[in-house]
């Protein structure tokens, strides 16, 4: 049997107290981690409905995650028969499958690089352009320069 599960890794706490938000991969009994890339502190989590508290936005790109990875599982259960094993299903369930990489995810890695190389107007440029064009008119924050 085979299980995709989002769990709050307290096996990890990082220097601010927060801890990784993460998916349980588990097949025949061996499990496998895929961070998420949010940190929560422990109070922020429900472990019973598998939802964070409070925060709309991390809960929506989590059960969109959920779902692009189950659905991965499945495609690559039934390509297995059988011979399942959780180092390979997770390099399945994070490789992108061809057609799966969209526009949207290109220019949010575009804002990501340009926010690390410290170009901040840049990235507000796409942040802006991207809202309008995805139809989101959530207010864009400026960067805040150090």
């Amino acid at each position: 049997m085979a299980t995709i599960k989002l769990a709050l890794d307290t096996r990890r706490a990082k220097k601010d107290g927060t801890f990784p938000l993460v998916f349980k991969l588990t097949i025949k009994r061996t499990q496998s981690i895929i961070p998420t890339g949010f940190s929560l502190k422990a109070q922020d989590f429900n472990s019973k409905s598998n939802q964070v508290r409070n925060n709309i936005q991390i809960n929506e790109i989590v059960l969109k995650l959920e779902s692009e990875y189950k659905q991965r599982l499945l495609m690559y259960l039934y390509k297995s028969k059988g011979t399942e094993d959780c180092k390979t299903a997770k390099k399945f369930i994070l490789k992108k499958q061809v057609g799966e990489y969209s526009i949207y995810e290109f220019w949010n890695e575009t804002i990501r690089d340009m926010m690390a190389a410290s170009r901040h107007g840049g990235a507000l440029n796409y942040k802006q352009s991207l809202s309008t064009i995805s139809g989101n008119n959530a207010h864009v924050d400026h960067p805040k320069t150090v």
